[in-house]
């Protein structure tokens, strides 16, 4: 694919602030003080009163001339009659006759008076006028974002009407002849506008003010009509999809008719289509369809050039640093933008890249963070200490990690663990998840691994990679495997044997499912090649099960209930063993206690058994337990 240009970010992101000129989201008006939270002052605020605008006791009490009480010790109590005195509550005006107040607990109340046994001074227990903020004191300056206290102060202080800048209003315009509503269900072929909303709500999180218009078809003449109106309605116009350099893809050419395309191609991935350019004086920015291209856009160029034009500082993201799982390779031309997912093991951070196709946006999802390659970077390698910028700031103490095999059991544990813990579980295969807690990457594995000598599941595993090291294996179900296949088996498919000639979708390598259909089929002495597709890799259950369901697969290696979820019928061929594997010190922790008491819990085994396939009577039964070198 071609494009204009291949422009570094932040060479793009100066030039392209240089195009703009002078061009700000400086419109103001005036508000309500009551109104204004999370708005940004486009003036500067004084105080129009003291606060207090009175002298105030500050306490529950009585009012008294220190002058009257200065001879009132333990060994001289004093009598100040009802003339001499007068009782306050907190916050109430101090009469002029008085200069001091005396908290309640500390007189003793007689008939006509109270006694003393110790004096006060000038002022005492009093709060004077403009002991907090003083009649034209500077309260703030403009670019001030306004919270809670600050308008409890503003109206403390005389001010109920309060000049701020507009809510930037940026136009968000859908394109694409294969979009539609994102009310309506799609038939196959259409994509509900999904992005749009994307778009919007990172607006509306900036502070802005979106306008989502009606889905553009691919069509000049209808696009340039909309870009029009959204030009004279709005400060800023995001075109979304149309701007790659595809035959129908009209955004660049809608821009350049009606006012200049600056730049088209960025160095970034995902997100490399992304267009640049002005009609008028205002920015008009086409945004590729792919929804994680258009996160990585919106997040590192549109929100940057958004909060510039706004005068206001760009929010940061926190960063930790931690040691990658796995080797992440890179294109030299691009700055990469990859996803991954973050736990922490003792107090070592680790970091785990997922999958990295533009349109996953589920890896933006269950991410945590962006571990981002810098361009002319070939990339990192596996146990490098590494640099993430976090989605959002959390506590990873509370966050399980689970690297291995894919189970649909773990996904109900994790609604079980929720709200006070998470579970963050990524999908290796049974050899990854071992190899992760050998490596000290992750609290616990799922996995499923026959031993074809023995058909024994997974101990002899933990023998052979983890020997010395206390691992623990606690059970969580039987399930049975089997193939799953489209409604009503057309293709007749009943055994290994029927899948020679057959079109499969298969796990990858070192996941347990893939160990069991290589065992069978060595016992059927089917070769991979007489099996198309063997090479296709898919990393869960619900992967393979959706090839079938999409009829780009006869059949896939997996479990019943994958096969149930999907509506594919099942030929059931075996049942294995998925157990847990766990690191001797998360399993010895209160944490993995709150764990290990879930799986054992009737409901947790109920929940799981409904899905189909399951047998969970010894769940949470420990195993096996590999010694521990001293």
């Amino acid at each position: 694919m071609v494009y204009l240009n291949n422009t570094p970010v932040d060479e793009l992101l100066q030039g392209f602030l240089k195009v703009l000129g002078d061009y700000r989201f400086n419109s103001v008006e005036t508000i309500s003080v009551i109104d204004g939270l999370d708005r940004t002052l486009a003036e500067n605020i004084f105080a129009k009163r003291s606060v207090p605008h009175y002298h105030s006791s500050a306490m529950d009490g009585y009012q008294v001339r220190a002058e009257d009480t200065k001879m009132a010790n333990v060994d001289n109590p004093i009598f100040l009659s009802q003339e001499k005195i007068k009782y306050c509550d907190t916050g109430e005006l101090i009469e002029p006759q008085f200069d001091s107040v005396i908290k309640i607990e500390d007189v003793h109340k007689r008939d006509n008076g109270i006694e003393i046994i110790g004096g006060a001074t000038k002022w005492q227990n009093i709060r004077p006028i403009g002991e907090d903020i003083t009649a034209h004191d500077l309260l703030f300056t403009v670019g001030r974002k306004l919270q809670p206290m600050d308008i409890a102060a503003l109206i403390a202080s005389g001010t109920y009407q309060i000049k701020v800048f507009k809510k930037p209003k940026v136009a968000i315009i859908p394109t694409g002849d294969e979009i539609i509503p994102w009310q309506k269900e799609p038939k196959e072929g259409e994509i509900p506008d999904s992005n749009s909303q994307l778009f919007a709500n990172m607006i509306k999180q900036w502070g802005g003010e979106p306008t989502v218009y009606p889905v553009t078809p691919d069509n000049f003449d209808l696009l340039e009509r909309v870009v029009k109106e959204a030009w004279e309605e709005n400060d800023l116009i995001l075109v979304n999809a149309g701007s790659s350099a595809g035959s129908e893809d009209y955004t660049s050419k809608v821009i350049n008719h009606l006012g200049k395309v600056y730049y088209h191609g960025v160095a970034i991935k995902p997100g490399k289509p992304a267009i640049f350019g002005k009609i008028g004086e205002k920015p008009v920015i086409g945004i590729p369809g792919y929804p994680v291209s258009a996160y990585v856009v919106m997040e590192e160029i549109i929100k940057k050039l958004y909060f510039y034009l706004k005068g206001e500082k760009l929010p940061k993201r926190k960063k930790i640093e931690g040691k990658l799982t796995k080797p992440v390779n890179s294109d030299l031309k691009f700055q990469e933008y990859v996803r991954v997912k973050v736990g922490k093991i003792k107090e070592q951070y680790v970091v785990t890249p997922l999958a990295r196709g533009a349109a996953l946006m589920s890896t933006v999802m269950d991410g945590d963070g962006f571990l981002i390659i810098p361009q002319n970077s070939e990339g990192y390698r596996a146990g490098e200490v590494v640099q993430v910028e976090l989605f959002e700031d959390k506590d990873f103490d509370d966050i399980f990690v689970c690297i291995g095999s894919h189970d649909l059991a773990l996904d109900i544990l994790a609604t079980y663990l929720a709200p006070q813990f998470s579970l963050s579980s990524a999908h290796v295969g049974s050899l990854g998840g071992i190899m992760a807690v050998k490596k000290g990457e992750t609290h616990f594995a799922g996995i499923h691994l026959l031993d074809p000598q023995t058909g024994e599941y997974n101990i002899s595993y933990v023998k052979k990679y983890l020997k010395d090291t206390g691992a623990i294996l606690v059970h969580l179900a039987k399930r049975t495997q089997g193939l799953m296949v489209a409604k009503g088996n057309p293709l007749n498919i009943n055994s290994i044997r029927d899948l020679k000639g057959k079109r499969i979708a298969n796990r990858q390598k070192g996941a347990g499912t893939r160990v069991l259909l290589d065992y069978l089929m060595e016992k059927e002495k089917i070769k991979p090649g007489e099996i198309e597709g063997y090479n296709r890799e898919y990393f869960t259950h619900l992967a393979v099960a959706q090839e079938v369901k999409s009829n780009r697969a006869d059949a896939a290696m997996g479990i019943y209930a994958a096969a149930k979820a999907m509506d594919l019928d099942f030929v059931p061929l075996y049942e294995e063993s998925y157990d847990l594997l766990v690191t001797p010190d998360f399993f010895n922790s209160p944490n993995f206690k709150f764990v290990l008491e879930t799986l054992r819990t009737k409901r947790f085994r109920r929940e799981v058994e409904e899905l189909g396939g399951y047998n969970l009577n010894k769940s949470g039964e420990i195993i096996f337990v590999e010694e521990e070198k001293n």
